[in-house]
């Protein structure tokens, strides 16, 4: 019979092992998907930041005419 509470004391100890092992892991796994959400929640941020400094390379359109010059009549026009 001491044969068998000295199983048990082993098997004891094994499941408080595992027991603190399996905590351990819970306590990583919550520190890693917490900082995968954060870095999810900065992209988010940083995408719609980025959005708002779009700067076209053509500023003008087709209909503009950015040369004009006062129409003088000139003495040596042909008119």
């Amino acid at each position: 019979m001491g044969e068998r509470f000295r199983n048990m004391a082993d098997l004891q100890g094994a499941w408080e092992v595992i027991a603190e092992a399996f905590s351990e892991l819970a306590e990583t796994l919550e520190s890693i998907f917490s900082g995968v959400v954060e870095t999810i929640e900065h992209i988010d941020r940083e995408e719609d930041y980025r959005q708002n400094w779009y700067v076209p390379k053509s500023i003008t359109l087709n209909h503009q005419v950015l040369d004009r010059k006062p129409m003088l009549a000139n003495i040596r026009n042909s008119i």
